[in-house]
């Protein structure tokens, strides 16, 4: 019995050695081209603005939590996509998405910024704000 705490301790450093591969992972996609998913989507993309990508499943707690603030989102911002990577599997491999909750905002076609796990309805509106930088060139 002296070594349940060792074993604990251990699964808790696997669980956090996990938890820092995938939020790695997620942000190495960061100014990376974003894939043509095109052929993939119900409603095509509008280049006059950011695309935000929102991947989640319905067996996931912390996106319970997220699919209301996207859905008002969503109301306010044009390009915003909800995926449900059990039914729409082709999509989330080609950006990559090991884990949900996971963000994928493009701008252009790069990467500008993909996040994991809960995020604030005020931050994601601040991302989907700031200028394009394809808006700064035209002008």
């Amino acid at each position: 019995m002296e070594y349940v705490p060792y074993v604990l301790l251990g699964i808790m450093l696997l669980f956090l050695a996990m938890q820092f591969v995938f939020r790695l992972g997620t942000r190495r996609l960061e100014g990376k081209p974003a894939p043509d998913v095109s052929d993939l989507l119900e409603q095509p993309v509008d280049p006059a603005h950011k695309s935000l990508f929102y991947f989640y499943s319905d067996h996931c707690p912390p996106c319970r939590t997220m699919s209301p603030r996207i859905d008002r989102l969503a109301e306010r911002y044009p390009n915003i996509f909800k995926v449900d990577v059990g039914k729409a599997r082709e999509l989330a491999t080609r950006f990559g998405i090991t884990a949900t909750p996971s963000m994928i905002v493009i701008d252009g076609s790069k990467i500008e910024k993909a996040m994991l796990g809960t995020q604030s309805e005020r931050r994601l509106a601040t991302l989907l704000e700031t200028k394009s930088a394809d808006a700064g060139l035209a002008g």
